[in-house]
Order: structure tokens, then sequence, then C-alpha cells
């Protein structure tokens, strides 16, 4: 069965697909959107949304982009069969590798809210071999104890843990950090100071409302549920004049502005030198497996 856009569907599909292959097929349906919205291919609207949603899922019917584009929840299963332990012994040295979190002096993890930019950002910190993990909201309890668990036992491996938190700016986004927060400071016995040393919410945050004039979704009116939004932010963001209870997607951040926000975290919790070593050392014992490997 063919597939034949609308003149307007045909012309948005080109910009679909050049904005795509400009951020190499990495970013998120929602991210394409806010792109969109960007250069004025479309309004800021719910609506908008459905047909670009709509238009991505004919288009990859029908491989007018990779079908794969916006693939999400992967699992990482290796099927792969060898008959020959030799072949299995050189794909072993080629893939050998050292994360690079190892003998770092800070435990790095990344919490995201939703699956599909949890995927995104996994692509950008796949070089420092960090861990993404998606909190889904109101965290499970199980999600609190496993993340506890790693947080105690990266103390006694290395130094500092440090969890770094990418959401919305809204207020069921900060409630829900709150709540994280609450709960991780009571399954480690910690004082709130101590877990704020901890979990550092790194976007979104006004700051970033402001330096890239991001679009607002949605102002939300003042209720019980918008309290603690309200006193934390809601003056700041008057100044600015920007309405008081906004909701701004963290998708709305241009993808290269989130990597560089990323990239200037991680710089700044990371041993640089650390990271030298143990590429040096990767390739050392890779050439080591290699030798050995050819004498056989």
């Amino acid at each position: 069965m063919t597939w034949k856009p609308t003149r307007e569907s045909a012309k948005l599909l080109l910009e679909c697909q050049n904005l795509i292959g400009e951020y190499s097929g990495s970013i998120t349906l929602r991210q394409l959107f806010y792109l969109l919205v960007e250069s004025g291919a479309i309004e800021l609207n719910e609506a908008s949304y459905r047909k670009v949603k709509n238009l991505m899922i004919n288009a990859r019917k029908h491989s007018r982009v990779p079908p794969t584009t916006f693939s999400y929840n992967t699992p990482k299963v290796d099927d792969t069969i060898f008959g020959d332990a030799k072949v299995y012994m050189e794909r072993c040295t080629h893939d050998y590798r050292i994360p690079r979190t190892f003998n770092q002096p800070n435990h790095i993890e990344i919490w995201v809210e939703r699956e599909p930019h949890r995927t995104f950002i996994s692509s950008l910190v796949a070089e420092y071999d960090i861990p993404v993990y998606v909190t889904g909201g109101y965290s499970a309890f199980s999600f609190i104890f496993e993340a506890a668990r790693r947080l105690e036992a990266s103390v006694e491996r290395s130094g500092s843990p440090r969890v770094l938190y990418l959401s919305d700016l809204s207020p069921a986004s900060v409630n829900m950090f709150e709540s994280q927060v609450s709960e991780i400071s009571n399954h480690l016995s910690l004082t709130r100071e101590e877990v704020d040393a901890i979990m550092l919410r790194v976007g979104l945050e006004p700051e970033h409302v402001i330096k890239f004039d991001l679009p607002v979704l949605e102002v939300l009116p003042s209720t019980q549920k918008t309290a603690l939004f309200e006193d934390k932010y809601s003056d700041l963001l008057e100044v600015f004049d920007i309405p008081r209870i906004p909701v701004v997607e963290i998708e709305s951040l241009n993808p290269i502005e989130l990597a560089d926000i990323i990239s200037n975290v991680l710089f700044s919790l990371t041993d640089q030198s650390i990271l030298e070593d143990v590429a040096v050392l990767e390739g050392k014992n890779r050439a080591i497996l290699e030798g050995e490997l050819n004498e056989r």
C-alpha cells in the first residue's frame, strides 16, 4: 500500500527529515516537535504535536525516515551464536572496554522521567559509561530502594555519589523531585542538606527558560498542588516576565544546548586525567589480549 502525503504534509516531512538527519536520529519525537516549533514550521499546541506524531508514523511505515528513529526500551540482548571459540575470542577482544567510570572519585548516575528521553540522554553520555534511569514520575518503592543501595555501595567504592536529575519545569515535576529527595533521605538516614549534595537538579531550571527563551506549553492556575513550585520559582519567573506557574518541557531545549549543559556538569564532576589513564590502560590490555589470541 502506497502513501502519498498532501503538499502541506510533504513540506513538513522534508523539514522533519532534515532535522532527523542533523541530529543523527537520536532525538525523541517530542524534541522533533519542539524543533519544528522553533523553526516556525508548526505552532505550539497539542493538535500540531498529534499531526507530527501521525506524520512520523506514516513516514516510518513507508520508509521515508528510518523505522527505528524513535525506538526506545530496546533490550540489550546479544543473540549471536558462535560455533567457533576463536571467533568468539576475537569478538571479545575487539569489544574489550574498561568503563570510563573506573577509578573516578564520584559515582554518577542520571535520572529522567520518561523512557524516550532516557534513550536520548544515554546517547549523550555513552562515552562516560554513565547509567541513565527512568523514574516514571512518582517513583515506586522498588526504584528508590535499589537507588539507595547503589548510592550506599558507591560510597564504599569511591567517594561522593551524584544523581543528576533532568525533568520538565512544572509543578508536577518539582513535586515528584521533592518526593524522591524525601524518600532517598529516609532510606539513607540523611538530612535534607546531605541529600541536596547528592541529588542535583540540573535541568530544567528557570535560568534555562530565560537564557534559551524556551516556549511555555501551558500556564496553570494556582492550587494546593502548585504551592511548592510557586514558593521556589514563581517570584523569579515573574521578574523576567514569564508566567508564575508555567509548564516548560525539557524536550523544548535544543538537543545541542542540552548536551552542553550535561557535558559541563560531567566535566566538573569527573577527573579528566583518570579518564585518559583508563583509555591508555584499555589500549594496553587490548594489545595483550590480541597478542595472546595470535599465539593460539
